[in-house]
C-alpha cells in the first residue's frame, strides 16, 4: 500500500478488514486489506494530527490534534455518501439547480432528463426530448430553464415551470457540452463538428460561431461575468474566447485531449482535465500554471467549488477527488466503484452530486467538519472515559466529540471513612 508521504500512524479495524493510515500531512487513508486497494480518503487543515482510531463496530473513524477530535462516518465503500438513487440507464450528466433544491440528470441510453428533489432524492418529473444520449445539462442562473445537449446534434431549452420547450438548436455533430450565460440570455455549446456556438436562449437564433480546428469540442464554460468562454477539445487545446465577439484570445496546447474545463468564480483561473488524468489550473493573466495534480485515470469532469477554494474531479476509475485550488493539496477522496461521468457541487459547497456508468446518482458530503457533524447524528452518546483512554489516549483531555450529546461526568471521589 503505497503512500506519497511519510506515515505517522497506522491502525487496523477490529474485524481485520480495513487499515487506516495517517500521513504526516494529516491525510487519512482507508485501505481494504483483502484487495490492498485504497477505498476512501479524508483530510483536515488542522495541525499536528497524531492518532487515528476506528470504533469497535467499524462505523466511525476519529482523529485528534492538539485541541480537538474529528470524527468521520465510514461504511465500507461510501464513507461520505448522504443519499443515492438509480435511473434506468447510465447517468451521463448531472447538475444542481442554483438554489440547490433540485438535481437534473441525463441518460446515456434512455435519452431522458430527470428532475430530482435534492433533499429526498426523489424524482419530481422526467421528460424525453432527445433522440440520442444526453451529454450535458445546465440550469439557467434563475433556475427556471434547463438546457441540454446530446448525440442527436441538438440543443434544447426547456421551461421547468410549465414543462414545455422554448427553443431548439442544431449542430452538424454530437453536442458535447452546454452552458448558460450568467444573465440567462445566451447558451454556448461545443460539438463534434469542431464548432463553439452561442445562441439566443429565447429564440434559438445563432449569434456567434467559433471554429476549433477540426476536432471535437468536449467542454465549454462561461466566466462569472459572462464576458468570456473557455473551451477544451480533443486536439489538446484549452482556448479563451470573447463571448461577445467570438474572437479567440488565447489557446494553450497541452499534451492530451481535454475532456473538461471550468472558470474559477473570480474569473482569474481556468481548470482543465485531460485523457491521462492530469488537471491543470492556469492563471489567465500570466498564462502560468498555478497547480498541476493527477488522477490515476482519465478525467471525466472537473470544476471549481462555488467559493473557488477547491477543485472537484471525477474519473474513469470511479474516483471523486477534491484538492485545494491554491496548493494542490488533496482534501477528500470518494470511491464510487464505477466510471463517474459527471459531477456538480451544490451552491453552498457542502455536497457533491455524481452520475455514473452504474446508473447511480449519489450525493456526498466531503468537508471534514460536515462529515463530523453528520456522524454525530447517528451516534447516541459521546465516548466514555474508558473509550477515550483506549482510542485517543492522553494526547487530549476528555471532551465531547459531538457537542449535541452529553459526556460522561467526572468520577466523584469516594468519601473517606
Amino acid at each position: 500500500m503505497q503512500h506519497d508521504k511519510a506515515v505517522g500512524f497506522v491502525t487496523i479495524s477490529e474485524d481485520g478488514s480495513y487499515l487506516v493510515s495517517l500521513e504526516v500531512d494529516n491525510t487519512i487513508h482507508i485501505w481494504d486489506l483483502a484487495s490492498r486497494l485504497e477505498i476512501a480518503q479524508a483530510s483536515t487543515n488542522n495541525d499536528y494530527m497524531s492518532v487515528v482510531a476506528i470504533s469497535p463496530n467499524g462505523k466511525y473513524i476519529a482523529a485528534n490534534d492538539q485541541y480537538s477530535v474529528l470524527m468521520w462516518q465510514f461504511n465500507n465503500s461510501h464513507n461520505a455518501e448522504v443519499a443515492h438513487t438509480f435511473q434506468d440507464d447510465p447517468v451521463n450528466s448531472v447538475a444542481f439547480s442554483p438554489d440547490g433544491k433540485y438535481i437534473a440528470s441525463g441518460g446515456l441510453e434512455e435519452y431522458t432528463i430527470h428532475i430530482w428533489d435534492a433533499a429526498a432524492l426523489k424524482e419530481v418529473y422526467s421528460y424525453k426530448i432527445h433522440s440520442g444520449s444526453i451529454s450535458s445539462i445546465a440550469f439557467s442562473l434563475d433556475g427556471k430553464r434547463i438546457v441540454s445537449g446530446g448525440a442527436d446534434k441538438l440543443v434544447h431549452v426547456w421551461d421547468i415551470s410549465n414543462k414545455h420547450e422554448i427553443a431548439q438548436m442544431e449542430h452538424q455533430g454530437s453536442v458535447r457540452s452546454v452552458a448558460v450565460s450568467p444573465d440567462g440570455q445566451f447558451v454556448v455549446s461545443g460539438s463534434d463538428d469542431a464548432t463553439i456556438r452561442v445562441w439566443d436562449i429565447n429564440t434559438g437564433k445563432e449569434i456567434i460561431r467559433m471554429y476549433h480546428n477540426a476536432l471535437d469540442v468536449n467542454s465549454v464554460a462561461y466566466s462569472s461575468d459572462g464576458k468570456y468562454i473557455v473551451s477544451g477539445s480533443l486536439d489538446t487545446k484549452v482556448c479563451l474566447w470573447n463571448a461577445i465577439t467570438g474572437q479567440e484570445l488565447v489557446c494553450n496546447n497541452y499534451n492530451n485531449g481535454i475532456n473538461s474545463v471550468d472558470f474559477s468564480p473570480n474569473g482569474k483561473y481556468i481548470v482543465s482535465g485531460d485523457e491521462t488524468g492530469t488537471i491543470i489550473v492556469l492563471d489567465i493573466m500570466t498564462q502560468q500554471e498555478k497547480i498541476r495534480v493527477t488522477h490515476e485515470s482519465s478525467i471525466r469532469s472537473v470544476s471549481f467549488t462555488p467559493n473557488g477554494k477547491y477543485i472537484v474531479a471525477s474519473s474513469a476509475d470511479g474516483m471523486i477527488r477534491v484538492w485545494e485550488s491554491d496548493t494542490g493539496k488533496e482534501i477528500a477522496r470518494m470511491h464510487y466503484g464505477d466510471e463517474v461521468f459527471s459531477i456538480d457541487t451544490s451552491p453552498d459547497g457542502k455536497y457533491i452530486v455524481s452520475g455514473s456508468k452504474s446508473k447511480a446518482i449519489r450525493i456526498w458530503l466531503w468537508q471534514p467538519e460536515d462529515l463530523t457533524s453528520r456522524a454525530c447524528l447517528y451516534v447516541v452518546r459521546n465516548l466514555t472515559r474508558v473509550e477515550w483512554k483506549q482510542y485517543i489516549g492522553d494526547a487530549l483531555p476528555y471532551q465531547a466529540v459531538c457537542p449535541n450529546l452529553p459526556i460522561e461526568p467526572e468520577p466523584t471521589a469516594s468519601p473517606t471513612p
